[in-house]
């Protein structure tokens, strides 16, 4: 079952991991790795995991533990980002201080940045050593160079206003014949209104110019529609502070446009910079 925190959401282990769990971690010997939390005997501590894993990595005591009871750790209208570790300053703001070990000691989730790759991980900032603590090879590792863990709350709120600005420049605007391009500017034409499913994180982007037009991905390809299953996304938000947006009717395809500001095929659309906008809020 999952449950909710803050906006950020916890996944059981067998479930599998979310789209948007936090896949920041790539050993070069194993590939991809999830910042996720480990229930253990000890209490909740920050380790690693792999998608379709039945057990995730979590150090302590000095050597790397397995456990099969875990959560992931997701987004639920939160971007993540990672923020570099500095010696003598505080954790930033929106640090994720999720571990609470039965001996009192409370854990940042972190990222340490090794010569064996980013391997998720945990640091105790109360005990005064600037080191964070990762799992690999059997063995609890320590090291100074590591990042921590951001959720920043998304600009992609239920009711907010927003401008959608390609990477080829340019809003993305509902033009008068309800087909969209990039020729907006800060105008109605050019705002959407975030209508959000805060059970899910999927949302619809109504036209502020005209209610009757939300953004869809139909078997035509990117156009405008009712406000039906077609105009239904997931966001993935980026390290880049970028957003895409990814059809729930047809997974796999993404609002994207081409380098002419013309829309792009979503088949042909992945996750690349054709599909990724950065987010303003208009403010009243």
């Amino acid at each position: 079952m999952d449950r909710d925190c803050c906006g950020l959401r916890f996944t059981e282990c067998g479930d599998g991991c979310a789209d948007h769990s936090f896949r920041l971690g790539h050993q070069y010997d194993s590939g991809d790795y999830y910042c996720v939390l480990a229930r253990t005997e000890f209490g909740a501590i920050p380790g690693k995991a792999q998608a379709g894993g039945g057990e995730c990595w979590f150090p302590y005591g000095g050597e790397e533990h397995t456990c099969g009871d875990f959560e992931w750790i997701s987004a639920n209208g939160h971007g993540v980002i990672l923020r570099p570790a500095v010696e003598g300053n505080d954790p930033p703001e929106g640090a994720l201080l999720l571990g609470a070990q039965d001996n009192g000691a409370n854990s940042y989730v972190i990222v340490a940045h090794t010569d064996e790759g980013d391997i998720p991980g945990k640091f105790n900032f109360d005990d005064g050593n600037f080191e964070c603590h990762f799992p690999f090879g059997g063995e609890e590792r320590t090291t100074n160079n590591f990042s921590y863990v951001l959720a920043r709350f998304g600009k992609m709120q239920d009711g907010s206003r927003v401008h959608l600005e390609s990477r080829h420049g340019g809003h993305v605007r509902c033009n008068g014949d309800d087909e969209l391009d990039l020729q907006g500017g800060n105008g109605s034409w050019a705002t959407f209104i975030v209508q959000k499913n805060d059970h899910d994180g999927t949302l619809r982007l109504q036209n502020e110019n005209k209610p009757n037009r939300f953004i869809a991905i139909k078997k035509s390809g990117l156009t405008t529609g009712a406000g039906g299953r077609y105009c239904v996304f997931k966001p993935n938000f980026h390290k880049d502070g970028s957003v895409s947006f990814q059809s729930v009717n047809f997974p796999g395809r993404h609002i994207g446009f081409n380098e002419d500001q013309e829309p792009r095929d979503p088949k042909q659309t992945g996750t690349g910079g054709n599909a990724r906008f950065t987010v303003h809020v208009k403010e009243d």
